[in-house]
Protein backbone atom coordinates (compact mmCIF):
# COMPACT_ATOMS: atom_id res chain seq x y z
CA UNK A 1 0.00 0.00 0.00
CA UNK A 2 1.48 3.36 -1.32
CA UNK A 3 -0.44 6.21 -0.31
CA UNK A 4 -0.31 9.71 1.33
CA UNK A 5 -2.21 11.24 3.48
CA UNK A 6 -1.60 13.94 5.87
CA UNK A 7 1.95 13.21 3.88
CA UNK A 8 2.24 10.00 5.54
CA UNK A 9 4.17 7.35 2.53
CA UNK A 10 3.56 4.00 3.61
CA UNK A 11 4.48 0.55 2.81
CA UNK A 12 3.47 -2.87 4.09
CA UNK A 13 4.41 -6.41 2.58
CA UNK A 14 4.03 -10.20 3.77
CA UNK A 15 2.50 -12.04 7.04
CA UNK A 16 4.50 -15.49 6.92
CA UNK A 17 7.86 -16.61 7.45
CA UNK A 18 11.14 -14.66 6.46
CA UNK A 19 8.14 -11.78 5.92
CA UNK A 20 9.49 -8.07 5.61
CA UNK A 21 6.95 -5.94 6.13
CA UNK A 22 8.27 -1.82 5.97
CA UNK A 23 6.25 1.44 6.56
CA UNK A 24 7.96 4.66 5.72
CA UNK A 25 5.77 7.92 6.87
CA UNK A 26 6.11 10.94 7.80
CA UNK A 27 3.49 12.24 10.90
CA UNK A 28 4.69 14.69 13.65
CA UNK A 29 8.21 13.99 11.67
CA UNK A 30 8.59 10.56 12.61
CA UNK A 31 10.04 8.41 9.84
CA UNK A 32 10.23 4.44 10.65
CA UNK A 33 10.25 1.41 8.82
CA UNK A 34 9.23 -2.10 10.51
CA UNK A 35 10.22 -5.77 8.74
CA UNK A 36 9.61 -9.11 9.66
CA UNK A 37 7.52 -10.71 12.86
CA UNK A 38 8.71 -14.05 12.50
CA UNK A 39 12.25 -16.39 12.69
CA UNK A 40 15.37 -14.48 12.34
CA UNK A 41 12.96 -11.69 12.03
CA UNK A 42 14.49 -8.35 11.69
CA UNK A 43 13.10 -5.19 13.13
CA UNK A 44 13.98 -1.55 12.32
CA UNK A 45 13.07 1.40 13.24
CA UNK A 46 14.36 4.95 12.32
CA UNK A 47 12.57 7.73 13.38
CA UNK A 48 12.68 10.98 15.48
CA UNK A 49 10.12 12.53 17.65
CA UNK A 50 11.18 14.87 20.24
CA UNK A 51 14.64 14.38 19.00
CA UNK A 52 15.04 10.61 19.07
CA UNK A 53 16.35 8.75 16.82
CA UNK A 54 16.47 5.17 16.78
CA UNK A 55 16.84 1.56 15.51
CA UNK A 56 15.26 -1.90 16.81
CA UNK A 57 16.39 -5.39 15.26
CA UNK A 58 15.28 -8.70 15.54
CA UNK A 59 13.48 -10.58 18.70
CA UNK A 60 14.80 -14.30 17.83
CA UNK A 61 18.25 -15.78 18.13
CA UNK A 62 21.62 -14.38 17.53
CA UNK A 63 19.21 -10.85 17.77
CA UNK A 64 21.15 -7.75 17.86
CA UNK A 65 19.52 -4.30 19.05
CA UNK A 66 20.84 -1.16 18.16
CA UNK A 67 19.38 2.36 19.64
CA UNK A 68 20.56 5.55 18.95
CA UNK A 69 18.95 8.58 20.82
CA UNK A 70 18.04 11.12 23.47
CA UNK A 71 15.03 9.03 25.90
CA UNK A 72 15.33 5.44 27.68
CA UNK A 73 16.19 2.37 26.05
CA UNK A 74 15.59 -1.04 27.34
CA UNK A 75 17.08 -4.41 25.24
CA UNK A 76 17.89 -7.37 25.46
CA UNK A 77 16.71 -10.39 28.39
CA UNK A 78 19.41 -13.06 27.02
CA UNK A 79 22.36 -14.32 28.16
CA UNK A 80 25.93 -12.80 27.19
CA UNK A 81 24.25 -9.28 26.76
CA UNK A 82 26.33 -6.82 25.95
CA UNK A 83 25.66 -3.73 27.06
CA UNK A 84 27.78 -0.46 26.25
CA UNK A 85 26.60 3.64 27.07
CA UNK A 86 28.65 6.41 26.07
CA UNK A 87 27.62 9.69 26.14
CA UNK A 88 26.21 12.83 28.61
CA UNK A 89 22.76 12.89 30.03
CA UNK A 90 20.49 14.27 27.65
CA UNK A 91 22.58 13.36 24.80
CA UNK A 92 23.41 10.05 25.30
CA UNK A 93 24.66 7.42 22.55
CA UNK A 94 24.44 3.71 23.31
CA UNK A 95 24.60 0.20 22.30
CA UNK A 96 23.37 -3.17 23.71
CA UNK A 97 23.62 -6.59 21.81
CA UNK A 98 21.48 -9.62 23.44
CA UNK A 99 21.97 -13.29 22.58
CA UNK A 100 19.21 -15.75 23.35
Amino acid sequence: MFGRRKENVWEKKGKCLGEGRRMFGRRKENVWENEGECLGEERRMFGRRKGNVWEKEGECLGEERRMLGRMKENEGECLGEERRMLGRMKENVWGKKGEC
